[in-house]
């Protein structure tokens, strides 16, 4: 029994051990009316010493050599894709903000040069070019990131990452762009020349879905517009301020001056209370001899 990666193949039964798990082979009519195909257990159309199969689903009509070669294309496609798909992951933000950038410019311009009456448009509907495609033309389609249509014209421009391989191919793309587009407008009787994109004057604003990020973008000419990205680094938050600690308040002193006022201290002057006493006596004495004398109607005797 052999591990096929997909299924196990059991080169005694000349088979599988399990039904082909392509969901696409109920669909696919010359496989399920093929008796070599018909049954899903099948391996390499019966033929085993002719055909190859690669991924255990369809068999492959080719020699060893021509099998070597088809998976290092596979291999090569594979690997191709992969770095498209980082690509992609890393720069769809930051270029759908250039170009979104670039249109806000023009529909600037559109207004004070043409009075608003042209049309601005980036989405993949309205830039669809059928057949455009750069690594496939005639057969895919391709869709151009800026286009902006007036009266007369079409203008069409490219916007990619400044340095990137992208940017290399940016002038062969515009003008497949322009041969495909020009004959998409003629057969829709539209008569407006398609034209590579004029020179823009440098603009730029934060990555829409990153604040950290700014970017710039210039015009490299023939409508090619490449874009820049730069860190905006925030502001470092504000350390500890230091609380000031009150120093010794100093206590005022009076300045010299003349001596505070001093008033005198009253003192009792002395008294002989025993010859006052005296007196007194006598004093009363007196008095109440008068007054008996008065009493008495006789005059007091001296």
């Amino acid at each position: 029994m052999y591990d096929m990666g997909f299924r196990d193949y059991n080169p005694g039964l000349n088979r599988f051990l399990l039904r082909d798990t392509y969901n696409g082979a109920l669909d696919d009519l010359s496989l399920g009316l093929d008796p070599w195909t018909a049954n899903r257990y099948a391996f390499t159309d019966g033929n085993p010493i002719s055909n190859v199969e690669l991924d255990g689903h369809i068999p492959i009509d080719m020699s060893p050599e021509e099998y070597g070669k088809q998976v290092s294309a596979a291999a090569a496609k594979a690997a191709k894709e992969d770095e498209e798909r980082k690509w992609w992951d890393i720069y769809i933000e930051p270029h759908e903000t250039a170009f979104d950038l670039t249109a806000m410019y023009l529909r600037l311009h559109d207004l004070m040069t043409n009075g608003g009456r042209g049309k601005v448009t980036t989405s993949r509907t309205d830039n669809y070019i059928r057949g455009g495609s750069y690594d496939n033309p005639e057969k895919k389609p391709g869709y151009a990131d800026v286009l902006y249509g007036t009266e007369d014209k079409v203008y069409i421009w490219e916007v990619k990452h400044a340095g990137s391989p992208a940017e290399q191919q940016a002038s062969a793309q515009l003008r497949n762009y322009i041969k495909y587009l020009q004959k998409q407008l003629r057969e829709k009787g539209d008569n407006r020349i398609v034209e590579l994109g004029f020179s823009l004057s440098p603009r730029g604003g934060v990555n829409r879905s990153n604040p950290r990020e700014f970017i710039s973008v210039s015009s490299r000419g023939n409508g090619v517009e490449v874009y820049r990205i730069s860190k905006i680094n925030p502001p470092r938050p504000a350390g500890p301020h230091p609380v000031p600690v009150p120093g010794p308040v100093p206590v005022p002193t009076a300045a010299p001056g003349p001596a505070p006022f001093s008033a005198p201290q009253w003192q009792a002057p002395s008294v002989d209370w025993g010859a006052v006493g005296q007196g007194a006596v006598a004093g009363l004495l007196a008095g109440l001899a008068f007054l008996g004398g008065a009493l008495s109607g006789g005059a007091a005797v001296q």
